[in-house]
């Protein structure tokens, strides 16, 4: 069996995506409407095709975290630290939103880490926040 080549896969992905078009349809009818779907077809397989190979061959950046972000990562997973009603998936998600948003400002080093609320405390006042609202 012959392997499969990325392109291949791109017009599967995209005659998937825009049933009923042929990406590469021999021309029958040059000014006709399946034509020129062909053709806006093939531009969008080239330029998917592109798009594929700079994430391909894109390596993610990576970022080092200094020591107080690691230090509030690990509290904020600490059992002695848990607040009744979160869990863990919860903490995991507020703690990425929290690093995500400040990592993507630049501020990672401007944050008091040491005094910055823990997720949990932050989800929890949310909380309080809701219910007060609702009442």
């Amino acid at each position: 069996m012959k392997p499969r080549s990325r392109s291949g896969e791109i017009v599967d992905w995209l005659t998937s995506v825009q049933p009923g078009i042929t990406p590469f349809a021999e021309p029958s009818n040059k000014g006709g409407s399946l034509y020129k779907q062909s053709l806006r077809a093939q531009r969008n397989v080239a330029l998917a095709f592109s798009s594929w190979e700079t994430l391909a061959t894109t390596k993610p950046k990576k970022i080092e975290w200094s020591q107080p972000v690691r230090e509030y990562v690990v509290r904020a997973f600490d059992f002695d630290n848990s607040v009744e009603g979160i869990t863990v998936a919860q903490v995991k998600e507020k703690t990425k939103e929290i690093i995500q948003y400040y990592a993507e400002r630049n501020m990672l080093e401007s944050i008091d880490w040491e005094d910055f609320p823990l997720p949990q405390q932050l989800l929890a006042g949310e909380r309080k926040a809701a219910l007060a609202k609702n009442s």
